[in-house]
Order: C-alpha cells, then sequence, then structure tokens
C-alpha cells in the first residue's frame, strides 16, 4: 500500500518539532557580547534607577517557592558560556528556553520563568522600559539571596539580549564529578573555576530538586539542605559532617571528597560561613557576566552599583 497521506497538522507539528530541535542547537550570540549601560539605557543614572526597580520588583514578588530557582535561573541563563566557542552567556535566551521537552536541563522553571516575567513587565511599565531580560536575570537572582539572609551584592547593568536560544546541553548536572565540574566551570570562563565551583555552590543554601524520583546521583524531589529559606552556609556543614540532608545530589558530595582539589575550601567554609559570605559577592558578579565583556566600556569584574534604593531617595 502507499504511505497515507500526512495531514496538514501533521506536517505543521513535524516542522514545529524540527524547528525546535534546530534552535535548541543554535547560539544566541557568535562572539561575546558587551556590557554597555549607556547604550541600553540612555544614561549610567538611569541604568541604577532600572537596577533599584528590578531589585524592588523582585522583592516584592518573591515567594519561598520560588526563590531558589530564579537563583538557579540566573546561574542556567549564564552557564551557557563557552570560551572556546565565544558563544552563550547572561543573555536572557533561557527565557526562550522553556520548552521543557527540549531543554531538559531547566526543568523546574517554569514557576520562575513566570514569576521574572511579572517583574520585567512590572518595572518596564512603571519608568524602565528598556529593561533587558538579561540584566534583570542577573539582578533577581541576587534579589533572592539577600531575601534570604544572604549578601546584598553591587551589580552591573547593560547586558543584551538575545534573539536565539543557547545551547543548554553544556550546563553542570548532578552527575558531574568534581572534575567535569571544574572543567565545566574552566570552559565556562572563570577566573578560578575550582573556587568559584565550591563559592556557588553554596546556592544550594535555598536550593530545591527538581530531578523527579531517585537515581543514583540525586534522592528526588524536595530541599536539597534542611533550612532551604537560610542563605547562610549550612549547606557546606551538611556536605562536609554528612549532617542534616547531607549532599542531596552525588555532584555535591564530590566535591568534599579526600584528595579532591575543593575538599579543603568546603571544609572552610564548612568551619566558616563568614568566609563564605564574603566570597559570595564577587564570584556571583563574575557568573552574572559570562559571555558580557565589562571591560570594552571602562568596568571591571569588582565594579557595581548598590541595588534595593528607591530612584531618586
Amino acid at each position: 500500500m502507499p504511505p497515507r497521506p500526512q495531514s496538514s497538522t501533521g506536517r505543521a507539528l513535524r516542522l514545529f518539532a524540527l524547528f525546535a530541535a534546530w534552535l535548541a542547537l543554535t547560539p544566541s550570540a557568535w562572539c561575546k557580547t558587551t556590557l554597555d549601560p549607556a547604550a541600553i539605557y540612555s544614561d549610567i543614572a538611569h541604568a541604577q534607577d532600572c537596577l533599584s526597580m528590578t531589585w524592588n520588583a523582585a522583592n516584592q514578588n518573591l515567594r519561598d517557592q520560588t526563590i531558589a530557582n530564579c537563583l538557579r535561573m540566573a546561574f542556567h541563563d549564564a552557564a551557557t558560556y563557552q570560551t572556546n566557542t565565544d558563544e552563550g552567556g547572561a543573555n536572557g535566551s533561557i527565557m526562550r528556553e522553556l520548552d521543557f521537552s527540549i531543554f531538559t536541563q531547566h526543568n523546574g522553571l517554569q514557576a520562575s520563568a513566570a514569576i521574572m516575567e511579572m517583574i520585567v513587565v512590572q518595572v518596564r511599565t512603571t519608568g524602565c522600559s528598556e529593561l533587558t531580560y538579561a540584566d534583570a536575570i542577573q539582578v533577581v537572582g541576587a534579589a533572592a539571596v539577600a531575601a534570604t539572609g544572604g549578601p546584598a551584592c553591587d551589580m552591573l547593568m547593560g547586558r543584551p539580549d538575545a534573539t536565539v536560544a543557547d545551547n543548554t546541553s553544556v550546563l553542570p548536572s548532578q552527575c558531574h564529578d568534581v572534575t567535569i565540574l571544574i572543567d565545566g566551570f574552566t570552559r565556562n570562563g572563570f577566573t578560578d573555576p575550582a573556587t568559584s565551583l565550591v563559592v556557588l555552590s553554596g546556592a544550594h543554601n535555598i536550593g530545591r530538586s527538581q530531578v523527579t524520583g531517585q537515581s543514583r546521583c540525586s534522592r528526588g524531589l524536595g530541599p536539597l539542605t534542611a533550612a532551604p529559606n537560610s542563605f547562610d552556609g549550612h549547606y557546606y556543614n551538611e556536605v562536609v559532617d554528612n549532617t542534616g540532608r547531607r549532599g542531596w545530589f552525588d555532584s555535591d558530595d564530590s566535591l568534599a571528597d579526600n584528595g579532591a582539589p575543593t575538599a579543603t575550601l568546603m571544609t572552610t567554609f564548612a568551619r566558616d560561613h563568614g568566609a563564605f559570605l564574603d566570597a559570595w559577592c564577587p564570584h556571583y558578579r563574575e557568573s552574572s557576566l559570562l559571555g558580557v565583556d565589562p571591560v570594552a566600556n571602562g568596568f571591571s569584574l569588582n565594579d557595581g552599583w548598590t541595588p534595593g534604593s528607591i530612584p531618586g531617595d
């Protein structure tokens, strides 16, 4: 028998599936983008106002169940950057990567994406129409840390938005061991990959697993620590001392393994939470600028504007 003709609906669905698969592998930028707050926000003062508006909107809209994933969203948007291809980075592309059947690394970010959209719309309609998703995602991630007791990091504005999706297959997994994780952070372009890995893993203080069902790499859905609403360093105690919820992911446990290049710093942070909190902002700021060049317009990784103040005060 000859093959049955495919309906127009079937052809459309097939074409959409092919397009979605192509989009998932299409880089969002062919070179590192330039941080340019003056170009995006007209001038530096307005960029600072937009930062404060975004921070304040985050504080109004973040809730316990979305705080952790807004921080996760910030890292997932940035950590697609690869130095070997000069593609990806903190460019807002994650808002184009919400088909979780394709972008499986983002599973569980549905509510966070809705909150992010709400924040951006609120800010754009109340004084900062120029706000980019790329900036909003990183600022909201910083606000999530401060809302749970962590430090309020000075942040920069001026990241342009991508027009297509990034390759998300390069993001770290709960099944990766310390060697693979450090290699990934090296390809991301972190100045000190092993240290940044340990510091930014502190996001798991307030983390929540989106892995459904137990596996050899995860204990399943749920908070990653026994006190998931406190960004204070207890994550390191639970992993190093095998207390609380211990290392919920295998990737967490590998950081404290005997002989691991990260083990000493994990122990240091377990014994001195202040050292972790002091280290957080510089490493988060660097993560927030992966794939973005701040130097071309006279900025550096150490620069940032104080968030949270009401414009005009």
